[in-house]
C-alpha cells in the first residue's frame, strides 16, 4: 500500500505502483481493482492528484480505527 509523506512523495509513489503491474494481478480481484485504480489516479493531472491528497490527508487526520473500518471495511 501506499504511504506518502508528503505530496511529492504521493505521486512518486503512485507512479512507481502504477507503472509496474503486480504479479498477482490476474488471480487476485482485490490486486487487479487496486492496481487499475493507481493507475487511473497516476494518470491524472497535477491539479486533480492535489485534490486527492487534501481529501485523504483530512480523511487520516479524522479518522480512527473504528470510523476507517466503517469507511472502507476490514483490512
Amino acid at each position: 500500500l501506499l504511504e506518502p509523506i508528503d505530496f511529492n512523495d504521493f505521486r512518486a509513489q503512485l507512479k512507481r505502483f502504477a507503472g509496474r503491474m503486480p504479479r498477482d494481478y490476474l488471480t487476485s480481484e482485490w490486486s487487479f481493482w487496486w492496481y487499475r485504480v493507481c493507475e487511473h489516479i497516476a494518470a491524472q493531472d497535477a491539479e486533480f492528484l492535489r485534490d486527492i491528497w487534501t481529501m485523504l490527508n483530512w480523511k487520516l487526520q479524522q479518522a480512527d480505527e473504528g470510523d476507517m473500518e466503517a469507511t472502507f471495511g476490514r483490512i
